[in-house]
């Protein structure tokens, strides 16, 4: 059950309230909007990096993507790629994806990278 001005809509599905005669289209839609706000809100937010590859032979670039679910990395702050050479990027992708009326977002950030010398090289996240 939603509150909205007093009114009462029970909301058993989003075509029950798309589809409600008894709600004007305006309060429908901000109701909507309301419920979509407040579910995303809930979600928890997720932080990942990965690679495209777990050895890079000398001269060889690769690919390292961090992504962020549930959030707008805005605030997105690369680590220190000391240890190589920026070839690309940053490049970034959003995802926005609605499954059983559950929004989840991504937005991602990449960078092809290529090493200044041989041997271990760390990425401090």
């Amino acid at each position: 059950m939603i509150q909205f001005n007093n009114s009462k809509i029970k909301i058993s599905s989003w075509a029950d309230l798309l589809i409600s005669k008894s709600a004007n289209a305006v309060t429908a839609i901000i109701l909507l909007f309301t419920y979509s706000l407040t579910t995303v809100a809930a979600q928890e937010i997720v932080f990942r990096s990965t690679l495209n590859k777990n050895k890079v032979v000398s001269g060889e670039t690769f690919q390292i993507s961090f992504t962020l679910e549930n959030a707008d990395g805005k605030n997105f702050t690369p680590p220190s790629f000391n240890d190589f050479y920026v070839v690309g990027g940053p490049n970034q992708s959003t995802n926005m994806q609605f499954i059983n009326g559950s929004m989840t977002r991504a937005v991602s950030f990449s960078y092809f990278l290529q090493p200044k010398k041989e041997g271990l090289s760390l990425i401090h996240i």
